[in-house]
């Protein structure tokens, strides 16, 4: 029987675990040696959608007697452990449930030669760890650009193009306040439009550890809002909704190099023709701090690029941030790709 000296959601990483293991002699026993196994799994869903990951952080073995021993009277004989718990913990940035585990096992060897036998004991611990509380955050958003980008079909044939102007008159976004957004609609296609989806993302990076660095991502989609929108070929629109970026704990499970990225993208669906859509990407800076003594400031780079999807370089027109060339991106893509027979048949309907 494993016995721990505090409840075992009292512990967490860099605590001192401590116990008693009770070793239970009912006849004359040998006991060669008496050791303690501790095994350590973080189980974490990544996102909304249930994506889980696990980390295996942990796998130590300790003598707690190496002197062999023989027992000849019956009875439980207490013998006391200590472990200290781990600070280095894979991050479970943005996760909505963050699982850690421990499995220990006591090693009873009665003979040089034999397996020892065992006896398991788990403990979770169940609650974020290390939390960042955002004291201060916000995003700088750029009171307006224009996004200028050439529409082509799924045959590659040129349809014209798409200006959308974003407009945000609150410069700074604050947790869990919404911000006015606006956008002013250019269809230069010869495709109509009918919704747009506006997203605020984020993405982690992390470095568990500086002796065995291991370097983390963990994407999410934050807010996401679809709006119906209807513009026709050669119609102007206007269309208006609320951003906003909600309060999260971030935990780090003690990382030591910490970068957050933000970004907002909206998307531009077409109507019919396989869900052809294109997405205009505006990467956000973002500032957090854990007290007043230690702040972490990200790093600004280019937002994720998925495989399947091709990225072009933004037309900038009447630009007025001061921000480094690069800052936004425009992303293609298909939603849905079309049959090998409907494939088939849109190329040969733009051969004719």
């Amino acid at each position: 029987m494993i016995v721990f000296d505090a409840p075992s959601s009292d512990y967490i990483p860099g605590k001192l675990l401590t116990g008693k293991f009770f070793l239970t002699i009912t006849e004359s026993t040998h006991i060669e040696s008496v050791k303690f196994k501790i095994q350590g799994v973080s189980k974490t869903s990544m996102n909304k959608f249930g994506n889980d990951g696990f980390w295996y952080h942990l796998n130590e073995i300790v003598v707690i007697d190496s002197i062999p021993k023989d027992y000849t009277i019956p009875g439980e004989y207490p013998m006391p452990f200590k472990y200290l718990l781990p600070y280095n913990l894979p991050p479970t940035f943005m996760s909505q449930n963050a699982t850690v585990q421990y499995e220990i096992k006591i090693l009873v060897q009665t003979k040089a030669n034999d397996f020892p036998n065992h006896t398991t004991k788990e403990f979770y611990i169940n609650r974020r760890l290390c939390n960042l509380k955002w004291i201060s955050h916000g995003l700088a958003l750029q009171s307006s650009h224009i996004f200028n980008v050439p529409v082509s079909s799924f045959s590659k044939k040129d349809c014209g193009s798409l200006k959308v102007n974003l407009i945000c008159k609150q410069k700074i976004l604050s947790v869990e306040k919404p911000a006015e957004l606006s956008f002013r609609i250019t269809n230069e296609s010869t495709m109509p439009i009918e919704k747009i989806t506006v997203k605020v993302l984020a993405m982690v990076d992390a470095v568990v550890s500086f002796s065995y660095p291991s370097n983390e991502t963990i994407r999410s989609i934050l807010k996401r809002q679809y709006i119906p929108c209807e513009i026709l070929p050669g119609e102007i629109k206007k269309k208006q909704c609320q951003i906003t970026v909600p309060y999260y704990n971030i935990p780090t499970f003690y990382a030591k190099i910490i970068s957050v990225h933000h970004f907002l993208r909206v998307t531009v669906h077409f109507k019919g023709f396989f869900n052809r859509s294109v997405s205009f990407q505006k990467i956000l800076t973002v500032k957090f701090h854990e007290n007043e003594d230690q702040e972490f400031a990200p790093m600004i780079r280019s937002a994720p690029r998925n495989n399947e999807e091709t990225v072009n370089e933004v037309e900038e027109i009447e630009e007025e941030s001061v921000e480094p060339p690069g800052y936004e991106e425009i992303v293609h893509s298909i939603d849905d790709l079309p049959s090998y027979v409907e494939a088939i048949n849109a190329k040969s309907s733009s051969a004719i």
